[in-house]
């Protein structure tokens, strides 16, 4: 008999131990649920704030706002910015529009202007079909030297420029010209002592006083090279322009 009660006492105990492990599973089990719970929540919260963003612009988009709030943007930057483009005076509150001014412009100098870039398209397309390139350094060059000649004179290039009407990056175009010709034609230009000093004897009165010896021979070098080249320009866009396929569209007379 006694035996026996020790068995059942075993058994209860093996009872408790199996009860106290299903308790502790299922607060396992509720503490994961809590937290699936609370991630589910956080998930639905911000796809609800996403759907609200996107109905609140899906919104904005529709014809009845988009469309007005874009018609007043454009009043506002033509109110701002289209008197510029399309007037370039008022006289007593009568414009003047810039279609006239351009008109006006293009009587008086179109021929010519359209002449000068018909000569420059010309130069450019011979230059690139030689290969002969002119840097942004050659140009700094020749304006360094432009600007001290100009001083060694008592003048200004930024005062010159202005005189002429001339902005510094036209004056970077024009030198850029003039030295893709100055390379297109340098070859065939040679200055020989013998011109050097026929010019000096024929125009002493003219030259600089301060200018002696071996650097007046070079700035007297230099002008007849300038004198040659242009002398050689002339045939020579006249060659090219004989040469070219030019289809005009506008008659100047």
């Amino acid at each position: 008999m006694p035996i026996k009660k020790v068995k059942t006492q075993n058994s209860k105990s093996k009872i408790e131990k199996e009860s106290t492990k299903q308790i502790k599973n299922k607060k396992i089990v509720t503490i994961k649920n809590t937290s699936l719970n609370s991630n589910q929540t956080q998930s639905y919260t911000q796809s609800k704030l996403k759907d609200k963003s996107k109905l609140a612009w899906n919104k904005f988009k529709q014809p009845k706002i988009f469309i007005p709030v874009i018609l007043i943007i454009i009043l506002i930057l033509a109110a701002i910015f289209g008197q510029k483009l399309l007037f370039v005076a008022y006289v007593n509150g009568q414009p003047i529009t810039r279609m006239a001014y351009y008109n006006e412009l293009e009587k008086k100098d179109g021929a010519q202007v359209l002449q000068n870039l018909v000569v420059e398209t010309l130069i450019n397309q011979e230059a690139a079909k030689k290969g002969i390139v002119v840097t942004n350094t050659d140009v700094q060059n020749a304006e360094r030297t432009i600007d001290s000649q100009l001083k060694s004179q008592g003048e200004d290039l930024n005062t010159v420029l202005a005189q002429q009407g001339m902005t510094k990056s036209d004056f970077e175009e024009q030198l850029k010209i003039q030295q893709q010709v100055e390379k297109l034609l340098g070859s065939k230009i040679t200055i020989t002592d013998k011109q050097i000093d026929d010019y000096i004897a024929q125009n002493k009165d003219s030259l600089p006083p301060t200018a002696t010896g071996s650097a007046l021979r070079a700035q007297v070098k230099q002008q007849l090279e300038q004198q040659e080249l242009t002398a050689q320009f002339q045939s020579f866009i006249t060659t090219l322009q004989q040469n070219a396929h030019i289809t005009y569209f506008t008659n100047y007379k």
